[in-house]
């Protein structure tokens, strides 16, 4: 349908076996022409002061009838002159995306044109008349924005000299919920990072942070933007940082967001402690921290240390919504809760109460039928929650514990001097109290430490692994020998090392035994070799990935003492490998990507590890509460393609990934991890013996492949 002016329409054909139309009209009629049946057109018309932009037509079955409307603007022009940096190559034409200012239309308010740049770099080309707003870019270029502009009848726009600047960029908007758009609005893009390795290399890549004002107008964009994945955050004063964990930028294109990015006010979190008081009637003190987007670290600047008041309450202020790291400490220092994903996602559930069921524990600790005055870490020395007790010479302690169960507890005493552990249950009365009895095993482990010559080494580390955990390690004397008493029963396995320069560290082989009650074991030779290096490079698709966690064990011959490391700008990463290594199972841990554990050779030269940049989700449906888990023993055992991935890594990647890593259900637990390389998964459930179980070693398995950007569920059987 036209106006009441004459012109032409001229219809050109997609396929090149059809001859272009052009047709005459007197603007008074419709406009009927006859095309092949199944063909496609570009039309476009040439009308006196109108413009109209390029209107796409497909031809339905032979007798079918189709009428298009031809949408008419008045007529403009825009026009500029480019300049681009010295060496690059002028466009030979130019992309404009308008976003027309229509209102009440039924026509699309978003239009693509073409403008031609002659060898000078100058351009002018026909418009709608109208308030737009006008995206201009070229193939290689940051695209150029002008906000509102408005082009006026036939007289030329003139937009002047457009300096283009060669690179990637990423462009968006900024919104402000309850509250205005400020001037010190800004937007920051960084690259992600994953806690832990060379904290130089956090540093540095920290220092390549990307930042830049936010318009009045809440559009931002970042150009000179290296290819990669980012991190984007947006901040404001009086409001909540705004956060987008993961963006992918291409090299020589521009990333823009298709939502705004939404300012909130800051919440309030209020805690709730029950007790109000600790045991001894002194307030708590309560930890509580913002953990960090792609990372199982928490934000301590910005976190919260201070007491509670006599009614157990304390409020922390100018909160960003998320996950929280919260530890309520009594007045003797003791951890007795601590938890790494509160998530707190609004004022809806802001206000938390924290219950604790405390018991009063009595005990007795003994060795040999002898009393032992010692330490005892329930919970172990370095866990949490953590309580200190301390055993007098008639082997008596006495606390409070913040739950009863199974409990493992570290033990070190002094005469006579041992360092072990154990497991005991704590099973409190209906009026909170509990007595247990730690009868330390009468087993003990001895031998000496020597290094390749066979000469004996002192101050050798050695470290005993039983069916409870690593006990902490003890030193050889000058001879070289070493005796671990009070070990309990089960396979257990011993290892050495020695940090000596100008050596660097050396390290054992590891021996495994069978440890029976009341019985001597030995002796038990261990033989440390030196290490060398053993370097890498991580690497995607996209070219090197900086920040990943690397860790390392020897997988061929089976050797213990890994490492652990990060990569740099380059993505390469080194660190110590036992000499006799061959093979290196590596679980890479890449910011942006995915998860990833495979074998590599033991090599000084830096040969590539890829990683995925799209992983899947693995949804795993367990049997048991963490609780049961806890006090049954039970491990789970996860393998990727045939390789083990230790637990607290899954867990530590999972929380980084803003996951609720654990819901609890009425029989159960599931379990949900995202950003799993593809591959095959094999999820076993069994009862712990020593780390790093075999896939096969037990039948309660589930498994299947993921798929990239899918979800794999599996359903454990119980035990």
């Amino acid at each position: 349908m036209f106006p009441a002016k004459a012109g032409t329409v001229t219809l050109v054909p997609v396929a090149k076996h059809h001859e272009p139309k052009t047709v005459e009209f007197d603007g008074r009629s419709l406009l009927e022409v006859k095309l092949p049946a199944g063909s496609k057109w570009r039309i476009t018309a040439s009308l006196p002061g109108l413009w109209t932009p390029i209107n796409e037509l497909e031809v339905g079955p032979v007798g079918s009838g189709l009428l298009q409307r031809l949408f008419l603007w008045p007529a403009s022009t825009l026009a500029g002159q480019l300049r681009i940096p010295k060496g690059k190559i002028m466009p030979e034409d130019l992309a404009l995306r308008l976003d027309l200012a229509l209102h009440r239309s039924t026509i699309s308010r978003t239009l693509e044109v073409q403008c031609p740049v002659d060898e000078e770099g100058k351009f002018s080309c026909p418009l709608p008349a109208a308030r737009m707003d006008l995206r201009l870019s070229s193939a290689g270029f940051v695209p150029r924005y002008w906000w509102q502009m408005r082009t006026v009848g036939e007289r030329a726009t003139d937009l002047g000299v457009v300096e283009l600047r060669p690179g990637a960029s990423v462009a968006g908007w900024v919104e402000v919920a309850g509250g205005p758009l400020s001037a010190r609005c800004v937007a920051k893009l960084r690259p992600p990072a994953t806690s832990g390795g060379d904290p130089t290399v956090t540093l540095r890549i920290a220092k390549t942070e990307h930042e830049t004002k936010v318009g009045k107008d809440g559009f931002f964009q970042f150009d000179g933007v290296d290819e990669g994945i980012y991190q984007l955050e947006v901040v404001q004063p009086g409001f909540a940082p705004a956060r987008i964990a993961s963006i992918e930028v291409w090299p020589e294109s521009e990333t823009r967001l298709a939502d705004p990015l939404v300012l909130h006010r800051p919440l309030e979190v209020e805690l709730r402690i029950a007790p109000p008081v600790d045991w001894m009637g002194k307030p708590w003190k309560v930890h509580l921290a913002p953990a960090f987007d792609f990372d199982q670290s928490f934000d301590l600047d910005r976190g919260f240390v201070g007491p509670a008041d006599d009614l157990g309450r304390v409020t922390i202020p100018d909160q960003t919504p998320g996950r929280f790291m919260v530890k309520i400490v009594d007045s003797a220092g003791n951890a007795l809760y601590h938890d790494l994903s509160l998530f707190i996602d609004g004022p809806h559930n802001s206000q938390r109460e924290i219950r604790l069921d405390l018991v009063e524990l009595e005990g007795i600790v003994s060795y040999r039928d002898e009393p032992v005055a010692a330490t005892l870490w329930f919970g172990g020395r370095h866990g949490s929650p953590r309580v200190f007790f301390q055993s007098n010479s008639d082997g008596r302690f006495e606390g409070v514990l913040p739950r009863g169960g199974m409990w493992i507890v570290d033990i070190e005493g002094a005469e006579p001097q041992l360092s072990t552990h154990a497991k005991v249950e704590v099973k409190p009365s209906r009026r909170g109290e509990a007595f247990v009895e730690l009868e330390l095993p009468d087993a003990e482990v001895f031998g000496r430490v020597v290094n390749v010559e066979g000469l004996p080494v002192a101050g050798a580390r050695v470290t005993l692994s039983s069916p409870v955990g690593t006990m902490e390690p003890v030193e050889t004397d000058e001879d070289g020998r070493f005796e671990i008493l009070a070990v309990p029963p089960g396979r257990v396995q011993l290892a050495a090392s020695k940090f000596s320069s100008p050596q660097g560290e050396e390290t054992s082989g590891k021996r495994q035994l069978e440890v029976a009650t009341e019985r001597s074991h030995g002796p038990v030779d261990l033989v440390l070799r030196p290490t060398k290096v053993f370097a890498s490079r991580i690497v995607s698709q996209r070219g090197p990935v900086p920040g990943a966690v690397v860790s390392w064990f020897c997988h061929q011959p089976s050797l213990p003492f890994g490492g652990r490391g990060r990569s740099d700008f380059d993505g390469r990463f080194s660190g110590p490998i036992n000499a006799r290594c061959k093979s290196v199972r590596a679980t890479v841990r890449p910011p942006g990507h995915a998860l990833t554990v495979l074998v590599v050779p033991a090599s000084e030269l830096p040969a590539a590890i890829t990683v995925p940049t799209v992983g899947g989700t693995l949804r795993l449906d367990v049997p048991y509460t963490a609780a049961e888990m806890r006090d049954g023993n039970i491990a789970l055992i996860v393998h990727q393609n045939g390789l083990p991935i230790p637990f607290f890594t899954l867990y530590q990647w999972a929380l980084g990934r803003g996951s609720r890593f654990v819901t609890k259900l009425e029989s159960g637990a599931r379990l949900e991890v995202p950003q799993l390389a593809a591959g095959q998964y094999r999820v076993c459930l069994a009862t712990r013996r020593l780390a790093e179980p075999s896939p096969d070693s037990s039948d309660h398995c589930a498994a299947g492949y993921l798929t990239a950007g899918a979800t794999l569920s599996l359903r454990l059987p119980k035990l």
